[in-house]
């Protein structure tokens, strides 16, 4: 999605009114006058908002957060850098689905340069490593890392036709201090129930450890998340920080759907772009999991998804998160046209986008491509805006 389209609709969805224009017009002439008046005027900071700088004074460091091409921002990967040099408390750390290991090289380096690691912490970290992109695909999406030299041509071509990427994984980390932190294993995430008995991996934590920091991006589906969640938060210690990249991605609606769910246990604390931060504030067990949180959305009323995204709405408001405000929006509808509610979720596109005073939800979809998808074992199918009414 191009940030410009983000901007554009942010800045016109929640237009300031005239005595707030005027006032803020009061206070900048006054900070002209006398610019130490600044600091008062500025202001409040977001209750939990980003306050960690997110510029790398190491220009070399830097650089490495870009040099792997990622599905994630240079700000978000510039946060999970001094998130976890700075906030980590230095166990073990939990990672699913790094793709090609943009975030997991921003957290490995965090790691490795916070004074509270642990000498036997670990970043552990998991992926399908197939069912991606084509071969062809794949190819064109790591050519930036033949141009730069984290790869050699010969491992290109080792690759084939094939769409695995462990390989390409192991050898973009593999020769840097940080890879001595990393421990990969190769064990997808089940999207749906059926997938229990047809794969002989599927993801477990390791057994005996327990984490403080577990970072999110293969929750790409409502049971994935669920089957996650019960085998992570055995593990998780009260206090460890849940870190969700799809937060506030609007096709992941389940990921919203879980933790307003269980808001009583999560605590947001941190966000910047699609990737917020949420503190396990109180122990939350499997029988907890399964009792509220069912294994497909089409258990759940329309009433229950109403009720759920109207608080988290309100909730992004009263932090002025204008962004989660919108995605919000967007997520109650998927979540409805997913479960065969197709009318119903048109209708709240259309009065989300009066609300907001803006023309520009629908465009927000069309940047991505699609409301949001179905899970399959080898691809998902786009459920993309045409298909309501």
């Amino acid at each position: 999605m191009k940030l410009q389209s983000v901007a554009h609709i942010i800045r016109s969805s929640f237009r300031k009114g005239a005595p707030a224009r005027l006032l803020e017009a009061l206070a900048d002439g006054c900070v002209k006058l006398k610019p130490s008046l600044a600091r008062r005027y500025a202001p409040p900071a977001n209750t939990h908002g980003a306050v960690m700088p997110l510029l790398l004074s190491d220009g070399r460091k830097s650089a490495m957060l870009d040099q792997i091409p990622s599905q994630t921002t240079r700000a978000e990967r510039r946060f999970l850098y001094h998130f976890f040099s700075q906030f980590w408390t230095g166990q073990n750390v939990l990672e699913v689905g790094p793709f090609l290991g943009g975030t997991t090289r921003a957290i490995a380096l965090g790691m490795l340069d916070n004074p509270r690691r642990a000498p036997q912490a670990s970043l552990h970290t998991y992926d399908r490593f197939r069912y991606y992109m084509s071969g062809q695909s794949l190819r064109d999406f790591i050519a930036p890392l033949l141009a730069n030299g984290e790869l050699a041509q010969r491992d290109v071509d080792e690759m084939g036709e094939s769409a695995d990427f462990e390989a390409i994984f192991n050898r973009v980390h593999g020769k840097h201090e940080y890879n001595r932190l990393i421990r990969c294993v190769n064990a997808p995430l089940p999207d749906l129930p059926e997938e229990l008995d047809a794969t002989d991996n599927l993801f477990q934590p390791p057994a005996g450890i327990t984490f403080d920091a577990v970072f999110i991006d293969g929750c790409k589906s409502w049971f994935g998340t669920r089957y996650f969640m019960q085998s992570v938060v055995p593990q998780a210690q009260v206090g460890a920080w849940f870190i969700f990249q799809d937060y506030a991605h609007h096709p992941c609606f389940w990921i919203p759907a879980f933790l307003g769910t269980f808001r009583d246990a999560f605590q947001l604390g941190l966000y910047v772009d699609s990737t917020y931060a949420f503190q396990l504030r109180q122990p939350l067990t499997v029988r907890d999991i399964q009792a509220r949180f069912p294994e497909s959305p089409d258990a759940w009323e329309e009433k229950q998804f109403e009720d759920l995204f109207r608080h988290l709405m309100q909730e992004a408001c009263d932090r002025d998160d204008p962004r989660a405000q919108i995605v919000y929006g967007i997520q109650w509808a998927a979540a409805l046209a997913y479960v065969g509610k197709k009318a119903v979720a048109r209708r709240i596109l259309n009065d989300h986008d009066r609300k907001c005073g803006s023309d520009g939800v629908d465009e927000w979809i069309r940047c991505v491509g699609y409301l949001t998808y179905y899970p399959g074992k080898t691809g998902s199918r786009l459920l993309k805006l045409d298909e309501l009414p």
